[in-house]
């Protein structure tokens, strides 16, 4: 019997009703946003990405992203170790953290794509080390082609960042919340990229 057609609540209830493998649990629901909201914000530190949100009466819809994602957020320092575009209106960042064993910066991700007021701010701040070169930054297509980065002096800047991350990694683009020059590189360690 095809179950798609009928809405996400009776899929859902037929599915509760299986005896399911010692491996496999149906995940909590629950249609109280408060509830939702306080798994977002104590589930965070299990590693919890987010919440999905799905309309309780929709079928299910073959090839239709029917639902949304909800991402859990926080602040991080990181270090602007370059830049796209022109250093005087660069347009997105590449970041690294330091390396606590080794003191090396390392690479940890990228920037989105700069409003006008994180420009004008970083463009005063970023001091070009060397040419242009081409890297791919986190967040691109696999099939994305590289982009010029343009190395740059470290500059500290706080982030918002979700917590999908990759052994230190971030999966998705880091959004610019503001320089930090009381903060020098050794003080951004990689270790407070894992959660």
């Amino acid at each position: 019997m095809d179950l798609r057609p009928l809405p996400l609540t009776e899929r859902r209830a037929r599915l509760a009703g299986l005896a399911m493998p010692p491996l496999v649990a149906l995940s909590p629901q629950t249609d109280q946003l408060a509830l939702a909201e306080q798994w977002l914000a104590e589930q965070t530190v299990a590693g919890l990405e987010g919440v999905v949100v799905k309309r309780a009466d929709q079928p299910y819809l073959p090839g239709v992203r029917g639902w949304w994602k909800v991402r859990a957020h926080h602040t991080a320092d990181l270090i602007v170790v370059g830049v796209t575009g022109p250093l005087r209106r660069p347009i997105a960042l590449h970041l690294a953290a330091t390396d606590t064993h080794t003191g090396r910066l390392i690479t940890v991700g990228s920037s989105s794509t700069l409003n006008r007021a994180a420009r004008t701010a970083l463009a005063a701040a970023l001091v070009a080390t060397g040419p242009a070169r081409h890297r791919y930054l986190s967040g691109m297509p696999e099939t994305a082609e590289p982009v010029l980065v343009r190395p740059v002096e470290p500059v500290i800047a706080e982030f918002l960042i979700d917590t999908a991350i990759d052994t230190a990694y971030l999966r998705h683009p880091a959004r610019f919340v503001r320089l930090r020059p009381d903060l020098c590189p050794a003080d951004i360690l990689l270790d407070q990229l894992h959660w």
